[in-house]
């Protein structure tokens, strides 16, 4: 089994690549490695030299001596990620050199819009391992997005209409799910002194129309509300925002008939506490 050593130079910045060969040096290869690839591609093929170094049956002990030789892995110069002549990534880690290496050599690249396309596809049925959930949010736990970031995710999801499919799954992936209260101080401080839009505020009524909150659900927002205040400026804003609406037909039977049970449950009560106190006598 016969092969080549070979060793392209970038003649624009020096860079240089080491790699082997099963083949004849006319057959018409270039080369493996894809960060060396991209360069070619952007920087022009005729702006790279290369160099055989050895032809004959030892080509791959060849380029592996040479790799640990110059330690070409670590070498900020040289587009070679590991110090290995045996193809194939699966299992393996790279270094933080490497990692740098890939980093600098993607920067600025933009994905097509038929490379989006096939990755999503490819994803299509694809679920994670519950270790590899935790893993990934293990990863990014420390991790928060930029102001910047977060406008530009928000500007990337403007106009985005959801399936009810996908609004049922997103609702039912958090059943079950409770915020710390570290979390909870950190929404409450995030959205002080945030105004809601009134496009924002029609959607939020639009999207509760015809919702019935459960009693269960009832019973919490009336405990979460016992003895709170509302500050004087928010009242007067409501009052002044309030100003010149007319109440539907609808809405007025339902404000009568909520005070109507008010009254029977506060009948009740008293009717509970003069019982009671005539018992006790």
């Amino acid at each position: 089994m016969k092969g080549f050593v070979y060793l392209w130079t970038n003649d624009l910045d020096s860079k240089w690549y080491i790699g082997s060969h099963r083949g004849d040096v006319s057959d018409g290869y270039t080369t493996s490695s894809k960060l060396l690839k991209n360069d070619m591609k952007e920087l022009g093929v005729e702006n790279f030299t290369r160099h055989i170094l050895y032809e004959g049956t030892q080509f791959r002990e060849l380029e592996q001596e040479l790799l640990l030789c110059f330690d070409a892995a670590n070498d900020e110069n040289c587009y070679n990620l590991r110090n290995s002549s045996k193809g194939g990534l699966l299992g393996y880690t790279h270094n933080a050199q490497t990692r740098e290496k890939i980093s600098i050599s993607n920067t600025g690249k933009t994905i097509t819009e038929e490379t989006r396309e096939r990755l999503s596809q490819s994803h299509i049925g694809h679920k994670h391992a519950q270790e590899t959930i935790e893993k990934i949010i293990l990863s990014r736990s420390w991790y928060s997005h930029s102001e910047e970031t977060r406008k530009k995710m928000s500007e990337s999801r403007k106009g985005i209409v959801y399936s009810e499919e996908t609004l049922k799954n997103m609702s039912e992936s958090h059943i079950g799910n409770k915020h710390t209260e570290e979390t909870r101080k950190k929404m409450s401080e995030s959205r002080k002194g945030k105004k809601k839009t009134e496009e924002h505020i029609r959607k939020m009524s639009e999207s509760r129309k015809g919702k019935a909150k459960s009693q269960e659900t009832k019973d919490k927002i009336s405990q979460a509300n016992k003895g709170r205040k509302r500050d004087e400026n928010v009242v007067k804003e409501i009052a002044l925002k309030n100003t010149g609406k007319k109440r539907s037909e609808e809405t007025k039977l339902k404000m009568k008939e909520a005070w109507r049970k008010r009254r029977e449950k506060d009948k009740l009560k008293v009717e509970n506490i003069l019982t009671f106190e005539m018992l006790s006598v």
